[in-house]
């Protein structure tokens, strides 16, 4: 039994779901549909509709009725019983496509790194020194979760003072 759901699952097509993605953006609109795809289509005839959170998949529920109607008019071929919205981030991203990279925090600035060169004074590979005092700075920022650390403890080799 598992076999067969598997292959069902696995590259099997589903013309009914090829012709609700099909009809999708119409029913919907563009800026709609880039927040919400058809992901998967029951036995029963029902459409899981993957949304880009919880709000989105509420307001859609919300005007389910009328989008399976449009769909319905759109694509009669496909069968479809209803729709079902659930919120699944991860699902609106191309297989394969990593997770949207998190925001670049912003550059330092000449201040900080000064401010947090004299903790790195004892290094004597100038490219190494000047990379260490820029993580110094970077953690002493407010919001990092570090207090800045007392002058010596960075001193004695393992950052705890001796």
């Amino acid at each position: 039994m598992l076999g067969a759901w598997r292959r069902r699952g696995e590259g099997a097509q589903d013309p009914a779901l090829d012709a609700v993605r099909a009809a999708w953006p119409a029913a919907v609109g563009d800026a709609v549909a880039a927040r919400a795809q058809p992901v998967r289509r029951s036995r029963a005839g029902v459409v899981t509709v993957a949304c880009a959170d919880a709000v989105w998949a509420q307001e859609l529920a919300s005007r389910g009725e009328d989008i399976a109607d449009q769909i319905r008019a759109a694509a009669p071929d496909a069968d479809l019983a209803g729709l079902r919205f659930v919120a699944d981030e991860h699902a609106l991203r191309a297989p394969g496509a990593p997770p949207p990279a998190p925001p670049a925090p912003p550059p330092l600035r000449p201040d900080e790194i000064a401010a947090a060169a004299h903790l790195v004074d004892g290094v004597q590979d100038p490219r190494l020194r000047e990379l260490l005092a820029r993580i110094a700075a970077a953690s002493r920022r407010p919001g990092r979760g570090g207090e800045t650390p007392p002058p010596d403890a960075l001193q004695g080799g393992h950052g705890r003072g001796g």
